[in-house]
């Protein structure tokens, strides 16, 4: 199916949780004469559901951030922006591409661009940082902005959690998850039919990897027949009926979602 990016929630009951993680020094260590050996610092995770507004187009973004730096920020709007981040000690740095869904555009014209981010990073608390954006028009945009951590991630993840049916609001396709993860769906407007699956990336962490590929699409829509879309997302449980975000791309077909779709 073709999934409309024409929607997208916000998230309640924003708690937050700091667990700042802390290193020492080897056992059996000794400092030398006179001096002190000083412990090496624990590079910070950057793994979380990040939340804020984005410093550029000062609309708000929600942000899925794999413990090993995969990124995918979903803004409200429909844009989303895929990289990947690293850490040292607390310091933070990324590259990523951004793309706008069908029928929109950034101010100059253009629906894609690059961009870079640096910064600093509190563990599960939060992220710091100025970003330069590209589009690619060649207009250059940068801004400074702090994302907050939302407790939510480390609820966990699990078949279990996340099996079960989801609404597209815009189409009022169903999307099923089974019990072991595997995604089929049909559209009746477009006539797409999506098979896919997804995965337990860290059970210890309320993250998952999505990959879905398209069939039988018809009309406008047969672009996408034989492509194949991957993303993240994450379930908030923290809302009846429970909310599942997610943010995937398919760049061989320009197609990409940003959508929250409801349990029924």
């Amino acid at each position: 199916m073709a999934f409309s990016s024409h929607h997208f929630l916000k998230l309640s009951g924003l708690g937050l949780f700091v667990a700042l993680a802390g290193c020492g020094g080897g056992a059996g260590s000794s400092a030398p004469s006179g001096g002190n050996v000083t412990p090496p610092v624990a590079n910070a995770s950057p793994g979380g559901i990040w939340q804020g507004i984005d410093p550029i187009s000062n609309l708000t973004v929600t942000g899925i951030v794999t413990e090993s730096g995969d990124l995918r920020f979903l803004r409200s709007d429909g844009a989303q922006y895929i990289g990947t981040v690293t850490t040292s000690a607390n310091s933070v740095t990324g590259t990523y591409s951004g793309y706008l869904p069908t029928g929109f555009v950034f101010p100059d014209g253009s629906t894609q661009g690059t961009g870079s981010l640096t910064g600093t990073i509190s563990a599960r608390q939060s992220l710091s940082a100025t970003l330069l954006f590209i589009t690619s028009r060649n207009t250059r945009s940068t801004g400074s902005g702090t994302f907050t951590f939302n407790a939510l991630y480390n609820s966990g993840s699990s078949f279990q959690k996340i099996a079960g049916n989801y609404t597209d609001r815009t189409t009022g396709a169903t999307i099923n998850v089974n019990g072991t993860g595997v995604i089929f769906s049909q559209d009746s407007v477009s006539g797409c039919i999506i098979n896919g699956a997804i995965s337990i990336i860290n059970s210890s962490y309320n993250a998952y990897a999505i990959r879905y590929t398209f069939g039988s699409c018809r009309g406008t829509y047969t672009y996408l027949n034989n492509t194949t879309a991957t993303g993240l997302a994450f379930l908030d449980t923290t809302v009846i009926p429970n909310v599942a975000y997610i943010g995937v791309s398919n760049a061989n077909a320009g197609y990409v979602l940003t959508q929250a779709l409801p349990r029924p």
